[in-house]
């Protein structure tokens, strides 16, 4: 029983001495320490170009990071709580032009989600706890139809589930079908 107490008292002893599982490594980082058990950390190139940056508290990362593009342009800003994405992360190009829009709560993919060229939508959906669920859309990419609708997709907890629908240029609905918990129910090509 005595071993058994030791034994104990030893497991506690070290596992408060090492980081937790969930520690952010900071090797390679430069850290500032700021009030409130608060540290800054950012990453820089042999010339002293920020490339990355951000906070860390209780050893987690914890607020806005940013990364850069290697002139300096900002490349992703990402909010994190305790080392998991929670809320909004953009993706710019090198032009600071966003090229991806979406919102995370606890690491997982929640709230409106879009991918972008050239200050368009290519792409919008929702998702909900990782799921697409919503409307989910594709535009065309290019040409006088650049940000017009080519493809709806209704979604509904991760399954296809409604409408799904394809326009030509002219925004006249070249296919449709209906499905119900990911199985196409009716359908097919629309003729002119």
């Amino acid at each position: 029983m005595r071993s058994l107490l030791v034994l104990s008292v030893l497991l506690v002893i070290f596992s408060c001495n090492s980081p937790s599982a969930g520690s952010v490594d900071l090797s390679g980082y430069t850290t500032v320490k700021l009030d409130g058990g608060v540290t800054k950390a950012y990453k820089e190139t042999a010339d002293g170009t920020v490339v990355e940056e951000g906070y860390v508290s209780n050893g987690m990362m914890n607020g806005v990071w940013l990364t850069y593009h290697p002139e300096g342009r900002i490349k992703s800003m990402t909010t994190y709580s305790n080392n998991l994405k929670s809320g909004p992360h953009l993706e710019f190009n090198t032009r600071g032009q966003m090229e991806l829009k979406a919102y995370f709560n606890n690491g997982v993919l929640n709230g409106p989600y879009g991918k972008f060229k050239s200050g368009r939508y290519l792409s919008q959906s929702n998702y909900k706890n990782g799921k697409l669920d919503g409307v989910h859309q594709e535009y065309f990419e290019s040409g006088r139809n650049a940000g017009k609708v080519q493809k709806y997709v209704e979604f509904k907890d991760g399954q296809q589930h409604g409408k799904l629908e394809y326009y030509d240029e002219e925004g006249n609905t070249t296919l449709s079908y209906q499905y119900e918990n990911g199985k196409k129910m009716t359908g097919g090509i629309i003729e002119k």
